[in-house]
């Protein structure tokens, strides 16, 4: 059976919006745009994938970089500039409600988030997380407290050792989120406050798999773009 998975690409990146939608950028230039790395990479990982992308920051610029695949379909989000995660996997389950039978599991990814390898199977829901290197950018950060890589709690943080940028269910544990009281999830919340409103109110088990390697999994915030410099003519 096959997945589906979400990709957020609807936000505005701080710092970039003049460049357009991180998935339309290349963190090089000997790599695709940034969102064809994800759908390829994750294609290898799972095999057969169903993608459903959430788009609305300069949504043209993400239509124009994506094939035209049957596996490929995007979902504009209007009020992008205004709500936060919750919003967006609102509409992600809105538009496979009726499909759920279909998929063995459902990924979650944050705009900025290449997963290019992962330990877990599908018979398992999870998040990754990293452990911060001294070679490590210092950015914001989820940290996470687990007892036997069982999580029960993810908080927000400045400067932390781990972070949480996707979200990986099974069919099962999906369903048994979307029957639960919808109550306790709401439009603003960012994905880890989603993830700890799971574990708080029903009996999903969420493991954490924990990246060993740093090009396993990439945190992508702005392309490398060479400086060219002028002389000047006299």
């Amino acid at each position: 059976m096959k997945i589906a998975c979400c990709i957020f690409a609807y936000e505005i990146t701080k710092g970039l919006k003049s460049l357009g939608p991180l998935g339309s950028l290349r963190r090089n230039a000997k790599v695709k745009p940034f969102i064809l790395e994800q759908i390829n990479y994750v294609r290898d990982i799972f095999g057969g994938v169903d993608f459903y992308i959430i788009t609305g920051f300069e949504n043209a610029k993400i239509e124009n970089t994506i094939p035209n695949k049957k596996y490929i379909k995007t979902i504009y989000n209007k009020k992008y500039y205004t709500k936060n995660h919750g919003l967006a996997i609102k509409l992600f389950f809105d538009e496979i409600n009726d499909q759920l039978d279909k998929y063995e599991g459902f990924l979650i990814l944050e705009q900025n988030s290449l997963v290019k390898n992962t330990t877990k199977n599908k018979k398992q829901s999870w998040i990754n997380t990293k452990t911060k290197t001294k070679n490590d950018r210092k950015t914001n950060n989820i940290d996470t407290i687990s007892i036997d890589h069982h999580i029960k709690y993810l908080f927000y943080q400045l400067d932390g050792n781990t972070w949480c940028h996707n979200l990986y269910l099974t069919s099962k544990d999906l369903q048994s989120i979307i029957a639960s009281e919808t109550s306790i999830f709401h439009d603003n919340m960012f994905l880890f406050e989603f993830i700890n409103a799971i574990i708080e109110n029903t009996e999903v088990t969420i493991l954490e798999n924990k990246i060993v390697h740093n090009k396993d999994h990439i945190n992508f915030t702005s392309p490398k773009i060479k400086k060219v410099t002028c002389k000047k003519i006299f």
